[in-house]
């Protein structure tokens, strides 16, 4: 039986012409030089003569790791082979991190995309592709709706939207990794091969290797990875149409800078969710909100507080009769981040550290806590910002919980120092294990019984 089914060349070209990408157009690829992203400039190449594209390669070198230098030469090998320009970019994004006081993966991104559009300004670029698939779609989703996340966050990745003067396009998130690997050994294509995905220290990597392969095993007849795209297809055209709605509600709602105070509480539920979240975004904050957060917003409303505390250093403010949305603009908020022996982790209060001994070592330095290594799993252990509810079981308290916020201030950690200071949690089961410099829990101690240890070590910003 003759297989019917287009091939990814079509696919590839039927969903360009369905994101309005026009003939003749000057498109810049971003290429790391994996699978994904050298397949796609390879089909993207084969258009050059029917669609007269001009195409641009982009690639990042992030120096992260000891293959980076091996995969600019591969991605500059193959555009020199295909007569394609290539611009390429070095970056100590370590470095960056640590002085931005962002985690190693946001500077990552925060660099590729600067330097996408500053080549979308000395070329005068109408598209930037990048390679992101349906497998991509499909673990973003999953993060999203964990995280509590409403229509938009279900959405996804967006296969379109503006970026600076040209049009960020994505027309393969309907496209499978399995596809694309189809599409490799047919053409006899060698791309670079990233260890870092395989490292399930990294939270899409855990939902890439665990959860997706236990549900293609509970749901054998279906594909999850199509399921899931499929559903944030669906969700993105309920954005949009909801995106009118609210848009016109917003319209009503507006006084001066802020919305009004006596209409938003009479409003509940999903239109709040999505108007808040609407209009912070009008600031330019990808802000998205969570269930919680919107039960918390309706109920400042109707409380006698004048403020709340949101995050990325926002905060709402009751003036009258409107609501008004203001910035610290601190920069303290980072998202939560995994993790990692001989990984320095950047957060805006310091760098923390991990490492393994096979000696058992205990040093009376709050900068330091060790963890007996058979009664924790590495993999499960994350930092990020506290929060005002979080408690603790300090060591040497006999169980009794602490609230965080009483041991910072029992510290001498107050006011914007306060704000910013992390803490390490146990996923598995929420408990935080550690308060940097000042208290570690009661959890996995070390004994007369421990051979290996785990150390923590924090080191505190200028």
């Amino acid at each position: 039986m003759v297989n019917s089914s287009p091939s990814l060349s079509e696919k590839t070209l039927t969903a360009l012409r369905q994101l309005e990408v026009s003939d003749k157009a000057l498109i810049l690829v971003a290429v790391s030089g994996g699978p994904d992203s050298l397949a796609l400039l390879h089909v993207l190449r084969s258009f050059r003569d029917s669609q007269k594209y001009t195409l641009i390669a982009a690639h990042v070198n992030h120096q992260l790791r000891e293959e980076a230098g091996k995969d600019e030469d591969l991605v500059r090998s193959y555009c020199t082979e295909w007569n394609i320009p290539l611009e390429v970019k070095r970056v100590d994004t370590r470095s960056v991190a640590r002085s931005s006081k962002k985690g190693i993966e946001e500077a990552a991104r925060i660099e590729r995309y600067s330097f996408f559009k500053e080549l979308v300004g000395r070329y005068n670029v109408q598209y930037v592709l990048t390679a992101h698939t349906a497998n991509d779609q499909a673990e973003t989703v999953i993060l999203n709706m964990i995280r509590g996340a409403g229509v938009r966050g279900l959405a996804g990745i967006p296969p379109k939207r503006k970026f600076g003067e040209a049009m960020l396009v994505r027309p393969w998130l309907n496209v499978t990794r399995e596809q694309i690997c189809e599409y490799i050994e047919e053409h006899g294509l060698q791309p670079a091969h990233d260890v870092s995905n395989e490292e399930l220290t990294y939270q899409r990597n855990r939902i890439r290797h665990r959860v997706l392969p236990v549900l293609r095993e509970v749901y054998p007849d279906r594909s999850p990875v199509r399921s899931l795209s499929q559903l944030a297809q669906r969700m993105s055209e309920l954005s949009r149409f909801l995106r009118i709605l609210t848009e016109e509600k917003l319209e009503m709602l507006r006084r001066n800078k802020g919305l009004s105070l006596p209409a938003l509480k009479n409003i509940r539920g999903f239109l709040l969710h999505d108007l808040i979240e609407a209009w912070i975004g009008e600031t330019g904050n990808h802000y998205k909100l969570t269930d919680r957060e919107t039960a918390r917003i309706g109920a400042f409303f109707d409380s006698k507080s004048t403020s709340m505390e949101l995050r990325h250093s926002l905060h709402l403010r009751k003036e009258g009769d409107t609501l008004l949305l203001e910035s610290s603009g601190n920069g303290d908020y980072f998202q939560p981040i995994l993790l990692a022996p001989k990984k320095n982790v950047s957060i805006p209060a310091g760098t923390i550290t991990m490492r393994l001994l096979d000696s058992v070592k205990i040093e009376k330095d709050p900068s330091k806590a060790t963890f007996d290594r058979a009664c924790i799993a590495l993999e499960s252990l994350i930092v990020r910002p506290w929060q005002p509810k979080d408690r603790m079981v300090p060591f040497g308290l006999k169980g009794k919980t602490k609230l965080v916020s009483d041991l910072l201030n029992e510290a001498g950690i107050h006011g914007n120092k306060k704000k910013k200071w992390p803490v390490v949690v146990d996923t598995n089961d929420n408990s935080i294990i550690w308060v940097p410099g000042v208290r570690a829990s009661n959890r996995a101690v070390v004994t007369a019984e421990t051979k290996d240890v785990v150390i923590l070590e924090f080191e505190p910003a200028d």
